[in-house]
Parts: structure tokens; C-alpha cells; sequence
């Protein structure tokens, strides 16, 4: 809600059919001094306004720190050996240290163990500072490890008011995921020293060396990684043989690429007894390019969610993999409890693009346990959509809806002799016996019945499935911002990691056509030669192998792509300009941006505002005439960036939130005669003066802000 200090029209088409029908004639003064009284608290209880929710991972949300430790960088060729780090600094406070710093340098390792146990309301957040934290490719068994504790954070993310990061490694702040290689505070890059049995990016666990105790790891978050070029799985989650349940792990924007085997391995595949996880969240992370499976979840109990994430071009490495059937696109082992998987984006298998098991393991099962994996793209596949088995606990309920399938093509004998084509989308397996729900799945291929034992029919039930509402047709595909410099109708199965022989298929040479794709080394490479070809290695071999550019790997959906809603939270963002420049605030310089295009029918379209006031109220000016060199007629102290009289539609307080986002919600009607059509819009905040004063009236501004509606 805003309280309007013009007469704001209710939709943005009667903004403009009003602009010069009505005698807009009042001076940009007299509306500052008006929303001045708002901003004093002179308005009526309610008029100003309430506050919006939360930005995504906004500025400021781990407060200013008052306790540090920095942690030195080392010589160059060698590590930091931390594994009882409250040994290690005796004298630190613990219990009230608000950040661990790493200082930026080139790690060979860096293992940090016997973390604090905090609480949830005061964790310790550790982060890179000075530089970029750069940990691998020099030759170690072990590259970043952590263990002990719980309410603890490892982050790359830059934010000035928390003091997190580095300004000069920001990775994707701001919604910029476009090149965003080597530009995260923390990094993790091995340099391929090996595939399938080499080292993981980030190891979580309570594993540690004789003699050394550490306290069960828990309730833990790891954001704004990039982990890159290791051997084996980006991320290793879990505590080998232990028993006590690794709860509250928050996995989010981190970016992982060119990963020899797993992209994220999340729970023990050993013999049970292993501790399960609960309320585990996986959300908006990039998994690019793994040799096998993108995503392998095990032991999942209660309210685990994994959304809104991208895992495309899995099992590329389907070939030449370190075990055989290590070619899913995503892993999913189910203990006890409620959990779902949802709106995300996989792409790629050679055997399952969901491979799901029952994990009985004697624990607890209530009336509403199961899984439910529902709104998610899935593309690309050789032999299954899914495959459901392992335990049936006789009361777990499973549930497949309103998910898409496409691109299938059977190749899977050319690995494994005597492979046959599956015939159908889904398998059940016999020994997996608690209720199935099929519900509303879309799928493209004719070749494929929708579920084993239903006799070719879509819809129906046989034994504990039940299919309703599923149907065979088209499916579109998701079209990214900028993938891999490709089509968004591109084969990906045509892409796989080079390997001169495929020890899958017993040590046979792997065969390569023209038009395929590889990955070598993290380049991408395009097959121009005609013909059939072994053994040439890419970076040897150019009359074979043309070099393409650099993966952008900016996996944001683009404007009018099909599927909306999956992938990403953040999506590519057109038709906005910023110009001109502001005064900073207490908190920085503000920034007024978008989170969404200003289309036709957007009617969730909202103008947002960087370092603003915590929990206050700021003045959102929106005209259709810019001044673009800025100019201040009124002596206010800073440039006014919109031409004043008419041309202003209008001045509106409106909310911060309370890490100091401001939130303008401008709903833009579906009328096509508003394409094209220009607005121009400038924000002010008045701050306390006992804080600072920006100006002479205690005012700071932002830049101003071009939006042409969109198609």
C-alpha cells in the first residue's frame, strides 16, 4: 500500500489517460513538502503505508559485526589446518564471535573444524575478506573441509552493511548471473586433478582425525560458493556412520560447474544405520556440467524442499564414469517425513532423470509421510523419466505432478550391451509398494506409455498407482538467457565430456560425429569434421574440434520463455535504463531496479530500492519526461532526474523493508497500447541526522530509472 501524495491513478493506463486530461499543476516542492509530513508522522494512522516482505538475501541481514577474527592467508603452496579451531584461538569468545574472516589468498586446503555451536538468532558467519578466498589446484587430497557446530555460515556474498565479501568479487548480487566465472568472494577450483574418486569441493561432516573431537554438524548455510573443476562431487554433505541427523542445512546461490562426478552429494550411501536430514532447503542454485548426477539426495526425513534450482547437463560423463549406472539425472532416497522437490530445471540423463528409492530404515512413519515432486522441467533423457523403487514402508504416499518431459532418445545400448528401449516414461518397481500418484505430467514422446502396467494407457490405476489427468503432447522448451552460447531447441544430448575411451563399454574407443558437442578441460568444443573420429583430443586437434566461446552460463529464464516459474528465482530482467547518479545515503549508494520486466499484464511489476532506512518510508517520484544531466531548480541539495509540472504523474510514499529495501509496487495493465510506452521514476529518503545528514535538508536520492513497457 502507498499513500498517494498526487492523485496516483489506480492503474498505470489511467496514469496516462489522465496525465492531459487533468491539471497536474502542482510543483514537485509542494509534493515533497507534503510527503514530508508523511514521513515526520503527521499522516493518519495507516496512510503511510505497511512494509513489504523481505528481498531475497538482502544488505544488512546479519547485522553490523562488533567481534572479529581474521584468519591470515597462507605462504603460497600450502593451507590453513584449523581442525580444532577454538583450540587453535583460545582466547576468542566463541559463543559471541560474529565473523570468522578468511583472508583473500591462494589456499592448497583449508580445513576448519570443532566450529561453535550458536544460536539460531546469532550465528557466526565466515567469509572471505580483502581478495578472493581461492582454495585448490595445487595438489592436495583434500580441498575445503568443515566439521562441529551448528548455526554457522559460509558465504561469499558481498554486503557492505554486514561486512561480508569482497567488493570486487560479487559473483551474481545485483540479479547479474552473465559471466559470472571466477567472480565469487569464495572459490573453489581444483583443476580436474582427477575425475569420479578425486576431491570435493566442500566437504560438510563430523569426520574428522583420531583423537580429535569435534561436536555433531548441524544447522548450517552455505551461499554465494563457486566450485568448479574438481574430481568428484561439488559439495559432500554428510557424516559417514553417524547417527545423529544433520538438520536445518540451507544450500542457496552458489554456482557449480564443470564437476568431474556429483554435483551436490547429500547424505551417506553407506550401510545403515546413517543420520538422516531434516528440513534441508536446496534453492536457487546453478549445478552445471557434472559427470554423473547433478543432484544425489539420500536420507531425507522431514521437511526437506529442494526449488527453484537449475541441474542441466547432468551424467555427461555417462561414457567413461567412475561406476556404472552413475548416469542419473538426479538421485533421491526418502526415509520418513513430508518433502517435495519443485520448480526446478534438470536436464540430462543417460539412465533416469529421477531415480528415487525408499529408504526404510525402522524409523517412524505417519499418516501424510511421502514425497512430492511436482512443477518441475525435465528434458533430455536416453532411457527413463523416472524410476521409482527400494523400500516400501506400507505408508509413505509418492506424488508426480504437473511435471514436463521431453527429448528423449534411446541410447543407452551404446554403453551397455543388451540395453533394451524402456517403453515407457515411468517404472515402478515391484518391490515398491506404497500408493504412487501420477497426476497431470505432460510428456513428448510417441515411443513412450506413460507408466509401466497400465497397458499403454495415459490414465488409470493398477496396483498402488494411480494416473489422472496425464497427457502426451508437445512440450516446449525452457529458454535460458545465455546457456552455453546455444539454442534453446538444442539437442543437449548431443553434448558429452570428451574421453578418448569409454570405460563403460570395456575400454572401447568413444566415438565422436560431427555436430557434437564436448566438454574438455571446461571449454566447450563443436565436432566440424566430417566423418566418425576417436581418440583426437580437442585442444590438439582443431581441425577436428572448433573452440567455442566461454559458457555464459546465465540460466535466468528470458522474457517469454515456456515453463515460467521453474529454474531460477531471479529471472533476466528487460526494458529498464538506469541514468543519471544520486546522493548516497548512511548505507551507500541506492540503486532502483526491477526483480521482473515491466510487461503487459505484469501486474506483480514493483520498482525496488537498494540502501534505503531500515523499516522506513522514502518518496518514489514517476514522470514521462527524464532530465538526464539532472538538475536541482529547487535547491534541494541533489539532482532531480525528471522534468517537474505535467510531466509528473506522480509522488507516492512508500515502505522499506526491514534490511533496507524499499518496495514500490507499479502493476502494469495488459493493454497492447502501452507497449513502447516510457516512465520515468527517481526515489528520495530522509534520514536521521543523528546517524547522517546526505544533503541539507537530510535527503539522499537515487539514480533515475528508465521503463519502457514491454510486449
Amino acid at each position: 500500500m502507498t499513500a498517494s501524495v498526487s492523485s496516483l491513478p489506480k492503474t498505470l493506463e489511467a496514469a496516462m489517460s489522465d496525465l492531459y486530461s487533468n491539471d497536474n499543476s502542482q510543483t514537485i516542492a509542494a509534493l515533497f513538502a507534503l510527503s514530508l509530513a508523511c514521513l515526520s508522522g503527521s499522516c493518519l494512522s495507516g496512510s503511510c503505508g505497511a512494509q513489504s516482505p523481505s528481498q531475497r538475501n538482502p544488505d544488512g541481514q546479519w547485522g553490523v559485526p562488533q567481534f572479529t577474527l581474521t584468519v591470515p592467508a597462507p605462504p603460497m603452496g600450502q593451507g590453513v589446518y584449523l581442525v580444532d579451531i577454538q583450540a587453535s584461538y583460545p582466547a576468542i569468545d566463541w559463543s559471541t564471535l560474529d565473523r570468522l574472516y578468511l583472508e583473500g589468498g591462494e589456499y592448497k586446503y583449508l580445513r576448519i573444524g570443532n566450529l561453535p555451536a550458536r544460536s539460531p538468532n546469532r550465528p557466526l558467519v565466515i567469509t572471505n575478506i580483502n581478495g578472493q578466498v581461492r582454495v585448490g589446484g595445487q595438489d592436495h587430497y583434500y580441498l575445503f573441509v568443515l566439521s562441529g557446530g551448528a548455526n554457522w555460515i559460509v558465504t561469499g556474498k558481498y554486503d557492505p552493511i554486514s561486512l561480508t565479501g569482497d567488493a570486487a568479487f560479487v559473483g551474481h548480487r545485483d540479479n547479474d548471473y552473465t559471466n559470472t566465472r571466477g567472480t565469487y568472494g569464495i572459490l573453489v577450483d581444483d583443476d580436474f586433478r582427477m575425475f569420479g574418486t578425486g576431491n570435493s569441493g566442500i566437504s560438510v561432516g563430523s569426520s574428522v582425525p583420531v583423537g580429535i573431537v569435534n561436536p555433531p554438524t548441524t544447522d548450517y548455510e552455505l551461499s554465494f560458493l563457486e566450485i568448479r573443476e574438481v574430481g568428484f562431487a561439488g559439495m559432500t554433505l554428510k557424516t559417514n556412520d553417524g547417527i545423529v541427523p544433520m538438520n536445518n542445512v540451507f544450500i542457496h546461490d552458489n554456482y557449480l560447474h564443470d564437476i568431474g562426478s556429483e554435483g551436490l552429494y547429500i547424505g551417506s550411501t553407506q550401510t545403515a544405520p546413517q543420520h538422516s536430514f531434516n528440513n534441508l532447503r536446496i534453492e536457487n542454485n546453478r549445478i552445471l556440467r557434472t559427470g554423473t548426477e547433478a543432484l544425489q539426495l539420500g536420507q531425507l526425513g522431514d521437511g526437506c524442499e529442494i526449488n527453484n534450482n537449475v541441474f542441466a547437463l547432468a551424467a555427461i560423463d555417462w561414457k567413461d564414469a567412475f561406476q556404472a549406472w552413475q548416469d542419473n539425472c538426479s538421485q533421491i532416497g526418502v526415509r520418513y517425513g513430508q518433502s517435495s522437490i519443485h520448480h526446478n530445471v534438470f536436464i540430462g540423463s543417460a539412465n533416469s532423470l529421477i531415480s528415487f528409492f525408499g529408504q526404510d530404515q525402522g524409523g517412524v512413519h505417519l499418516a501424510g509421510d511421502g514425497m512430492s515432486i511436482h512443477d518441475n522441467f525435465y528434458s533430455s533423457f536416453r532411457f527413463l523419466g523416472a524410476f521409482m523403487g527400494g523400500d516400501a514402508d506400507g505408508v509413505s504416499a509418492y506424488e508426480l505432478e504437473r511435471n514436463v518431459f521431453r527429448q528423449f532418445a534411446f541410447q543407452r545400448d551404446e554403453i551397455y550391451a543388451g540395453a533394451t528401449h524402456p517403453g515407457h516414461l515411468i517404472r515402478v518397481h515391484a518391490t515398491q509398494t506404497n500408493p504412487i500418484s501420477l497426476i497431470d505430467n505432460v510428456f513428448d514422446e510417441p515411443s513412450l506409455e506413460l507408466v509401466n502396467g497400465l497397458g499403454g494407457a495415459l490414465n488409470g490405476t493398477v496396483g498402488n498407482i494411480t494416473a489422472t489427468g496425464n497427457s502426451r503432447g508437445p512440450v516446449d522448451p525452457v529458454t535460458f538467457h545465455d546457456f552455453m552460447g546455444l539454442p534453446a531447441a538444442v539437442d543437449y544430448l548431443l553434448i558429452e565430456r570428451w574421453s578418448a575411451t569409454s570405460s563403460r563399454a570395456g575400454g572401447a574407443p568413444t566415438v565422436y560425429n560431427m555436430s557434437d558437442y564436448v566438454m574438455h578441460e571446461a571449454n566447450l568444443y563443436l565436432c566440424i569434421e566430417a566423418g566418425a573420429h576417436s581418440g583426437k583430443e580437442p585442444t590438439s586437434n582443431p581441425a577436428t574440434w572448433q573452440l567455442l566461446p566461454v559458457p555464459g552460463d546465465d540460466v535466468r529464464l528470458a522474457p517469454g520463455s515456456c515453463h515460467t516459474g521453474v529454474g531460477l528465482l531471479d529471472v533476466h530482467v528487460t526494458g529498464l535504463s538506469p541514468y543519471g547518479a544520486g546522493v548516497a545515503g548512511c548505507n551507500g549508494l541506492h540503486s532502483v531496479y526491477a526483480m521482473s520486466s515491466p510487461v503487459i499484464g505484469n501486474l506483480a511489476f514493483e520498482l525496488e530500492c537498494s540502501y534505503a532506512p531500515s523499516s522506513s518510508f522514502g518518496i518514489m517520484v514517476i514522470g514521462t519526461q527524464p532530465d538526464i544531466a539532472g538538475s536541482d531548480p529547487l535547491g534541494l541539495g541533489f539532482n532531480l532526474h525528471l522534468l517537474l509540472g505535467p510531466f509528473v504523474l506522480a509522488a507516492d510514499v512508500y515502505p522499506s523493508d526491514a534490511s533496507g529495501v524499499g518496495h514500490y509496487p507499479l502493476p502494469i495493465p495488459g493493454s497492447v497500447g502501452l507497449v513502447g510506452f516510457g516512465l520515468y521514476a527517481q526515489t528520495v529518503w530522509a534520514w536521521d541526522p543523528a546517524v547522517c545528514s546526505p544533503t541539507p535538508i537530510g535527503w539522499s536520492s537515487s539514480h533515475g530509472l528508465a521503463v519502457t513497457i514491454q510486449p
